[in-house]
């Protein structure tokens, strides 16, 4: 992921630029943000699940907030137009929301690089509710932020450094070594623990 990390910036930047001129042509006004999971946060999601690197469908990830909940399914439409989607990333949580109130239109598309895009698609009153309501979950989001990039009015934002850029692996191996512990009866350890 690390190696890769260049060249998955430049391609979801590529993908947000293109997605906010589709949505400008379609008259879908939106606010645009991007995101590429940290290796540590990859790592963590494949333990979790048990799956492959591969598997992984928000390693990149776009995400649109528009005006209203028609928008939202407009800006869905318009993005499937784009690239081809991928049917098993779908989720509508407008229509069917997560216990918590969540809401938010999940898909995943295939970038022409082979390489999967996700997208989330929600209003500015479900992504304030996602971000400091009731569905906010702030540990992980907090690794995996979204970065502003483009506003409404097509200018882009101002870019900055995600916080896992800015941080060495130690939080990864700190992870590792916990895990094992908790394995082991607490017996784990690991060379390059760098605790701070």
């Amino acid at each position: 992921l690390d190696h890769e990390h260049p060249h998955r910036a430049q391609h979801v930047h590529d993908a947000a630029a293109t997605v906010h001129s589709a949505l400008t042509a379609a008259g879908i006004r939106a606010e645009l943000s991007v995101r590429i999971k940290s290796p540590c946060s990859a790592q963590d999601k494949m333990l979790r699940q048990g799956a492959r690197l591969n598997d992984l469908h928000d390693l990149c990830g776009v995400r649109a907030i528009v005006e209203d909940v028609a928008d939202c399914y407009a800006a869905l439409e318009t993005v499937h137009r784009l690239w081809p989607h991928l049917p098993e990333a779908f989720d509508d949580y407008i229509a069917s929301p997560k216990e918590n109130g969540y809401q938010s239109l999940h898909t995943a598309v295939r970038l022409p690089c082979g390489h999967p895009l996700e997208l989330q698609i929600r209003t500015w009153e479900q992504h304030r509710n996602a971000e400091t309501g009731t569905a906010a979950h702030r540990r992980y989001k907090q690794a995996n932020s979204f970065l502003p990039l483009l506003s409404d009015s097509g200018m882009p934002l101002p870019r900055r450094a995600p916080p896992a850029a800015r941080r060495d692996m130690g939080s990864c191996r700190r992870l590792d070594v916990e895990r094992r512990g908790r394995s082991t009866g607490g017996q784990g350890h690991a060379t390059g623990d760098h605790r701070r």
